[in-house]
């Protein structure tokens, strides 16, 4: 069943005219109106947010994980389906490989176990989506990296051999991470299917660039580069240590996102270069908080046609 006809089954067997739902969501912190509910119901462009899914089942008596994850799948392409269906039906099973992933093995089992068990705990206190995109993101790494992780796992678990290796075939097999898109051009944010062995090692944003200052790097008005996010510090601060000067980042001053070349000199002051003679160099001084580096930029995708 597709989103829109599970909205509309919810809707229906509610009782309750579009009105009246939209007053009940209205009532609850969620402010919509019954044409948007009833977008909803007529096969929608874009379907509604995690949040807004959960409350209209509630709201109509439907299963919020459901309505949910119809959403879900929904912004996902046709190919992709069938595996977000698979994960969605042992989602417990992979949140709990993905908590073994993160946990220290070096420890004795009980541990071991009992690690495992928090950090499982706390990816469960996540909304359905973010929970959802979290496993799924992590385990399609794992496997894209690792395929040890499955041996280590059933070892700790007691899984025979022959299961081990059913899940090594079966699981590699579903290479996907959802990869958020930031169009500068359009001023939207997005998202679509990554092959997981393409993000192997850290955190990763698209951005479609929406000017020609690095067109001498062919990054041309319209790209879509393929950025990695700069690690954090445990404080959550970002790590001076991984810029390296001279490459080529995304970076937010003044509450712009830009793409330039970024130079350090040995007092840490900051240059950005663009590769267009029209974009003069912006200067940034230490500790300018109006600043920072979001992504270093790994490769551009470039559209044959040019649109915009």
């Amino acid at each position: 069943m597709s989103y829109s006809e599970l909205v509309d089954e919810y809707i229906r067997r509610s009782g309750l005219s579009l009105s009246e739902i939209a007053n009940r969501m209205n009532e609850r912190g969620i402010k919509i109106d019954r044409s948007y509910l009833s977008k909803l119901r007529n096969n929608p462009k874009y379907p509604a947010s995690d949040e807004v899914n959960r409350l209209l089942a509630e709201v109509t008596g439907g299963d919020p994980d459901k309505l949910a994850f119809a959403g879900y799948v929904e912004k996902a392409p046709a190919e992709a389906r069938k595996v977000l269906e698979h994960f969605f039906q042992h989602i417990d099973n992979y949140a709990k490989m993905v908590a073994f992933f993160f946990a220290n093995q070096d420890q004795e089992d009980d541990e071991l176990f009992q690690e495992m068990d928090s950090i499982y705990g706390k990816i469960n206190t996540l909304p359905f989506e973010k929970k959802f995109d979290f496993v799924l993101h992590y385990f399609n790494r794992m496997a894209a990296a690792r395929k040890d992780i499955f041996q280590d796992f059933g070892n700790v678990w007691g899984v025979p051999q022959k299961g081990i290796d059913h899940s090594i075939d079966s699981y590699t097999k579903l290479p996907l991470i959802r990869t958020k898109v930031v169009d500068l051009l359009h001023d939207t944010v997005d998202y679509e299917w990554t092959p997981a062995e393409k993000l192997t090692h850290g955190e990763y944003i698209y951005i479609i660039t929406n000017d020609d200052s690095m067109s001498g790097s062919n990054i041309g008005k319209g790209s879509k580069i393929l950025c990695k996010l700069i690690e954090k510090e445990e404080d959550g601060s970002k790590s001076d240590g991984s810029i390296e000067s001279g490459k080529i980042y995304a970076v937010i001053h003044q509450d712009h996102m830009l793409i330039r070349r970024v130079f350090l000199d040995e007092q840490q002051a900051i240059t950005l270069s663009a590769d267009h003679p029209k974009y003069p160099p912006i200067f940034i001084r230490p500790q300018d908080d109006s600043f920072s580096v979001l992504a270093k930029v790994v490769s551009v995708e470039f559209d044959p046609n040019g649109n915009d």
